[in-house]
């Protein structure tokens, strides 16, 4: 994902399950799994997929990066 987009260390929020927070992490970027709620801190991408342990605090995480300038990718069209 970080050469198609052509971002290096990328921070990304990922609401889904740890298969995605994993591999986002392999191909080198670095997952957040709070984003600016405790550090303050940005996240470039939030990344959408299957979660089995959706909450609507998480659904506020990710709409509130998303307002900050966070581009948003969804895993499937469904």
């Amino acid at each position: 994902i970080h050469t198609v987009l052509g971002v290096a260390d990328a921070k990304v929020l990922v609401v889904g399950g740890t298969g995605i927070e994993d591999e986002m992490a392999r191909v080198g970027l670095t997952v957040r799994r709070s984003a600016d709620e405790e550090t303050g801190e940005a996240v470039d991408f939030v990344v959408a997929g299957l979660d089995r342990d959706f909450t609507y605090h998480k659904l506020w995480r990710a709409q509130q990066a998303i307002l900050r300038g966070a581009r948003f990718i969804a895993t499937n069209r469904d």
